[in-house]
This record gives structure tokens, C-alpha cells and sequence, in this order.
């Protein structure tokens, strides 16, 4: 009896110790977790309205991205913006940079070099002394930079941009909020693209033209 009770107390203290590991590790994904349970959308939950109405409203005072948007990607166009022309480039002789604002950027990059085709080690990713620039390594592809840009946007909505520097071409982009799979942006001479992710980009590099599409500002002058 004792030796049950001895095994039974070993696995309540073991799992407590992987509760607290996990609370220590991912403490935003734990909240974001309590937090989708506790949405007002239903009768049962709406007693526990103020508590999410509260940090509904430090999400969007301070782009906490502890709270994702209801918007089901089924609702959004999955077709990719028209190209007036296609601007190909040479990806391989550029620097590759992600500016993102997310203190997770160690665990997404974990997640990344896991699930990617990509021959990658967490090593070949440097976090710059900003602690908001990554620099990606030379070897990677042009399909999986934008893949990560996607990756690590989907984490904080709006705070990630892909950059990427040579000496014939500079441009920044990031993944648009009103489509499914296409990534916006604009060169540093002011011509506006899309890059659409169903393209079979390890073949054909390049950016789709189109002045049409409308970006957010970016300073591509700090690079």
C-alpha cells in the first residue's frame, strides 16, 4: 500500500513540475488559451465577460497579440492579387531580415526548424542586438523566408515584416490581412507586389507587380 501511495505522490510531483515548466515556457500561450475559453459568445460564458473585455482592451492598447481575431481564414480570398509583371531577382545575394516585436521569437524559430523541408539549424538564425531584428541565414530559401514571415506574423498580426537587402534591390513585405495566401509589400522605389504562396517559389523568384494593392509603411532606409 505504501508503494502505491509513494508512486502516486511521485507523479502528482512530477506533473506539478511539468505544470510549472510549461507556465514558465509559454505563460501568452496558456493565457490565450484561458482566454478563448472564456470568450462571451455564448450564454455560459458571458458572466466572465468583464475579465476578457478587460484584457481585450490591453490587447489593443498594447499590441499584446494575447487575443486572436475571430475571422475565420475559410472566409478569405484564397486567389492571388493580379501582376501587371512579374520582377525576378536574385534571392541568393541578399541579406535576409524579419523584424518582428514578439518575445516568443526563440520558440517560434524552435517550431520552424522543426516543421520546415529546410536543411536549418536553430543556430543559422541570429537575433540582432535590437532583440527585434532576425537575421536569416544566407542558404535559406525564398519559399521558406516567406513561410516564416507568415509563421511569425501569425503570432502578433501585424507587427512582422519581412525585409530583404542587396546591392541592385531592396523591399520589405509582410502577409495581408484580407487574403489567405498572398504576402504584400513595396521596394525601396516605391513599386508594390505581392508574393503568392501556392507559387512554386523555389523555381520562380520573383515579385508580383501590381500599384493597385495598397501596403502599410515601412522604413527601409534603417537597413
Amino acid at each position: 500500500m505504501e508503494s502505491y501511495s509513494f508512486i502516486f505522490g511521485t507523479i502528482i510531483i512530477l506533473l506539478a513540475i511539468a505544470l510549472i515548466v510549461i507556465v514558465i515556457r509559454y505563460p501568452l500561450d496558456i493565457i490565450r488559451g484561458f482566454l478563448e475559453m472564456i470568450r462571451p459568445d455564448s450564454y455560459r460564458t458571458w458572466f466572465l465577460a468583464p475579465i476578457w473585455f478587460l484584457f481585450y482592451g490591453l490587447n489593443k492598447l498594447f499590441n499584446l497579440s494575447i487575443i486572436e481575431d475571430k475571422e475565420s481564414s475559410q472566409d478569405k480570398p484564397e486567389e492571388p492579387y493580379k501582376s501587371i509583371k512579374n520582377l525576378k531577382f536574385d534571392f541568393s545575394t541578399g541579406k535576409k531580415f524579419i523584424s518582428y516585436s514578439n518575445n516568443e521569437i526563440h520558440a517560434l524559430l524552435v517550431d520552424f526548424v522543426a516543421f520546415s523541408e529546410g536543411n536549418y539549424e536553430l543556430e543559422d538564425f541570429s537575433i540582432k542586438s535590437k532583440q527585434t531584428i532576425l537575421e536569416c541565414p544566407n542558404a535559406i530559401s525564398f519559399y521558406d523566408y516567406c513561410i516564416l514571415v507568415q509563421h511569425i506574423w501569425n503570432t502578433q498580426k501585424g507587427a512582422t515584416f519581412g525585409i530583404f537587402i542587396s546591392a541592385k534591390l531592396k523591399f520589405y513585405f509582410y502577409q495581408d490581412d484580407k487574403t489567405l495566401h498572398n504576402l504584400i509589400g513595396q521596394t525601396i522605389d516605391g513599386k508594390r507586389f505581392s508574393i503568392y504562396t501556392l507559387d512554386d517559389l523555389n523555381k520562380k523568384i520573383h515579385l508580383r507587380l501590381n500599384d493597385n494593392i495598397r501596403v502599410k509603411k515601412f522604413d527601409l532606409l534603417e537597413y
